[in-house]
């Protein structure tokens, strides 16, 4: 993967955390979104990749 789809990747994450507040209800209903029009491993990547960005957030490492 080069740097840009790295950072595509990460910025997406952060907007669907910043749009869904994340609430997992929401978060749920967005991934079901994003399988139905991209497939179950562009979603599950997605899903990875919020996951670690929630993280990096609560542990401050990313500003807000």
């Amino acid at each position: 993967m080069n740097d840009s789809e790295q950072w595509r990747r990460e910025t997406e994450a952060q907007e669907w955390l910043r749009r869904t507040g994340g609430n997992p209800a929401k978060i749920k209903a967005l991934l079901a979104r994003i399988e139905a029009k991209r497939g179950k491993v562009a979603a599950e990547v997605l899903r990875q990749d919020m996951r670690i960005a929630y993280q990096a957030a609560r542990s401050g490492a990313v500003k807000r």
